[in-house]
C-alpha cells in the first residue's frame, strides 16, 4: 500500500512539473485549445470513469502523433486524471498504477521529453527500492 501511494505521488509530481515547465500550467484542470480537443478529452475521461481504462488509453495513443503539443498536454492531464483514481478502482478494472507510469514514460518519449520522466524508469517507479 505504501509503495502504491509513493508511486501515485511521484506520478503526480512528475506530471505537474512537466506541465509547469513546458506549458506554464499550474493547475489540475486542462486548458485545451479547440472544441475538438475538449470533446475528445471529455470522451476519454468518461471512458476512464466508466472503467474502460485500456480502451481510453488506446484511443489516446492512436490520436497522438508526437508533433501536436496540445495532444501531449491532453495526454498529461489524461494520466493525471487516471492517477487520481484509487487503487481499488484500478485493480477492479484490470489496471495497475505502474501502467500509468509506463504510459506517461511512453508518451513523453514520443514527444522527446523522456529525460523528464526518466526517474520512472529507474526502478520502475520505485519497485526496486528497499521497502
Amino acid at each position: 500500500m505504501f509503495e502504491q501511494d509513493y508511486i501515485m505521488r511521484l506520478i503526480n509530481e512528475i506530471i505537474r512539473t512537466i506541465l509547469k515547465l513546458l506549458f506554464h500550467v499550474d493547475r489540475d484542470t486542462p486548458e485545451l485549445e479547440g472544441e475538438e480537443e475538449k470533446a475528445e478529452f471529455g470522451r476519454l475521461l468518461s471512458l476512464i470513469d466508466e472503467g474502460k481504462i485500456n480502451e481510453a488509453e488506446n484511443q489516446l495513443l492512436e490520436e497522438t502523433d508526437g508533433e501536436n503539443v496540445e495532444k501531449f498536454r491532453m495526454a498529461l492531464f489524461f494520466y493525471l486524471h487516471l492517477n487520481e483514481k484509487g487503487n481499488d478502482f484500478l485493480e477492479e478494472h484490470d489496471y495497475k498504477r505502474e501502467e500509468i507510469a509506463e504510459g506517461l514514460q511512453s508518451i513523453s518519449r514520443l514527444y522527446g521529453y523522456e529525460g523528464l520522466t526518466a526517474v520512472l524508469l529507474d526502478g520502475e517507479g520505485g519497485e526496486d527500492q528497499d521497502s
